[in-house]
């Protein structure tokens, strides 16, 4: 989504929102049947159909001479498989200084292994989500996985799996419903699904940004191992919905400030931060529905709020920017 990637010298890898109209949501790209030969560097497979379709996109593309020579990340698996003949293997790998540079903007650590579904084209430019229209009423996203964390002391590394419903109007893009599920370490083919919270109860996304990473984003770990096959979307689970509150996130966008003015019958005791993948950056105190926290550590970009009672119950979410 409102990610900018790379500037490079001989193209740019940008990335922009994806508007094309097309279905990936449970087809064969879904369940990583379909790779191709990363478009510059010939030796590595990417999971998805080619230059210019919509598919998972990767990190691959650095391990190019031009851009770095970082390790690949992303790996065709053919033996290790929940279902078909192929399944998704991403390693949290070490960026090299000069293909970090490019993707610092992007990526808090240069310790990283990501799908992120989306369309590649050249001159490099990536644009971010799948396009999607269904709310997800009464579905939710599932999908299988092995996962192997790499451990920093005695703690172990955490992935995750997010995905951010948004849909595009009055000029700006907004944040209709999000949700993410962190991986614990499996041996074994473990099944797990993602919960979609919706900010209202009407309205329909154009677009749906998933991510798959086998690390945290704020405490990576190089070496954890992460296998996905046979994601898909299910009918069935059915949705939660946020109740009812106003709230005035201003300025918005923010350089170095952010205030939270709420307006509801109940009082919200806590707001979640989150940014764009869905990784949580930071949880504030609420008093008297009002909350204001520095966001002078925050990268430029995109982030959503959860806003919560002192029951637990969730109140609200909404978004805002920070530039610089």
């Amino acid at each position: 989504m409102k990610k900018h990637l790379l500037a490079l010298s001989v193209a740019v890898l940008a990335f922009t929102f994806n508007t094309a109209k097309a279905q990936l949501i449970s087809s064969s790209a879904d369940d990583f049947e379909v790779w191709s030969a990363d478009p510059l560097t010939s030796t590595a497979m990417d999971p998805n159909a080619g230059t210019g379709q919509i598919g998972w996109q990767c990190l691959n593309i650095l391990s190019g001479s031009f851009a770095g020579s970082s390790p690949v990340s992303v790996f065709q698996e053919n033996t290790i498989v929940k279902s078909g003949a192929h399944s998704c293997k991403i390693t949290s790998v070490v960026l090299t200084p000069t293909s970090y540079s490019y993707v610092k903007s992007f990526i808090p650590h240069d310790t990283v292994g990501i799908i992120v579904g989306g369309e590649i084209s050249l001159p490099l430019t990536i644009k971010l989500g799948i396009p999607f229209t269904k709310r997800l009423a009464s579905y939710q996203m599932k999908f299988w996985y092995l996962y192997t964390p790499a451990m920093n002391g005695s703690i172990p590394d955490t992935g995750f799996c997010s995905i951010v419903l948004s849909h595009y109007s009055s000029g700006k893009r907004n944040i209709l419903g999000a949700g993410i599920v962190m991986l614990n370490s499996s041996a074994s083919w473990a099944l797990d699904s993602v919960p979609i919270v919706y900010d209202s109860l009407s309205g329909n996304p154009d677009t749906a940004l998933v991510y798959f990473s086998s690390s945290s984003f704020h405490k990576p770990v190089p070496g954890s191992v992460l296998y996905i096959d046979a994601e898909s979307v299910v009918a069935g689970i059915g949705e939660l919905h946020a109740p009812a509150a106003s709230v005035n996130a201003y300025p918005n966008p923010a350089k170095y400030e952010v205030t939270l003015s709420i307006t509801s019958t109940e009082l919200a005791n806590r707001a979640d931060i989150y940014d764009i993948t869905g990784q949580k950056v930071n949880s504030y105190e609420v008093k008297n529905n009002l909350a204001s926290f520095n966001t002078n550590s925050y990268a430029p970009g995109l982030y959503f709020y959860q806003l919560y009672d002192k029951a637990g119950n969730m109140m609200k979410i909404g978004k805002f920017s920070v530039t610089r």
